[in-house]
């Protein structure tokens, strides 16, 4: 499964689902990784990874739009 950080909340992390955009909350003890806002999260049933290749995609994608509001 995977998911996007949402946002961290004192010991929680607010994590929202790819595949249905459920938001679900995740504590941080169980993540076992440092983790930020945007960040990508594949969860394999015990553990969860970071996927920075698809953050760098996601962060480009959306810079390309603000640029495109701007214009």
């Amino acid at each position: 499964m995977k998911y996007i950080v949402d946002r961290i909340e004192n010991d929680i992390a607010v994590l929202e689902s790819f595949s249905d955009k459920k938001i679900i909350n995740v504590p941080l003890e169980n993540i076992k990784i440092n983790i930020s806002e945007g960040d990508v999260l594949i969860f394999d049933g015990k553990n969860y990874t970071l996927n920075i290749g698809e953050k760098e995609d996601r962060l480009k994608i959306i810079m390309e739009k603000m640029k495109r509001l701007k214009k």
